[in-house]
C-alpha cells in the first residue's frame, strides 16, 4: 500500500464525526477515501466547473449529478426538496 501523503482533518461530532482529505490529486482517485460502487449522488453548484463533477461520476458505479444554482440563496429547504427529489427519482433510498 502507498504512503499517504497529504492532511486528514477530522471533525470531531460525536457519531456525526467525518474526515476532510487534502491531498493532490484525491479528485482523480476517490477510491482511496469513498466507496464508489454503489449508486451515488454527485452534488455540485453552478459555480464549479462541470469537468470536475464528471470526473467523480466517472469513477462510480451508478452516479447521477445534481447540479445546484451557485450563491448563499441555493442553503434553502426548496432547493433541499429540489435535491432530494432528484435522489428519490434516482432510486436513491436510506440503504
Amino acid at each position: 500500500m502507498s504512503e499517504f501523503i497529504g492532511t486528514k482533518l477530522t471533525m470531531n461530532l460525536g457519531e456525526r464525526s467525518y474526515d476532510i482529505i487534502v491531498k493532490s490529486g484525491s479528485l482523480e482517485n476517490l477510491y482511496q477515501f469513498a466507496r464508489l460502487d454503489r449508486r451515488v449522488a454527485v452534488v455540485t453548484d453552478s459555480g464549479v466547473p462541470a469537468q470536475y463533477a464528471q470526473m467523480v461520476a466517472d469513477q462510480c458505479k451508478d452516479a447521477h449529478i445534481i447540479t445546484v444554482p451557485q450563491g448563499e440563496a441555493s442553503k434553502s429547504f426548496k432547493i433541499l426538496e429540489s435535491v432530494l427529489k432528484q435522489m428519490l427519482e434516482f432510486g436513491m433510498g436510506r440503504g
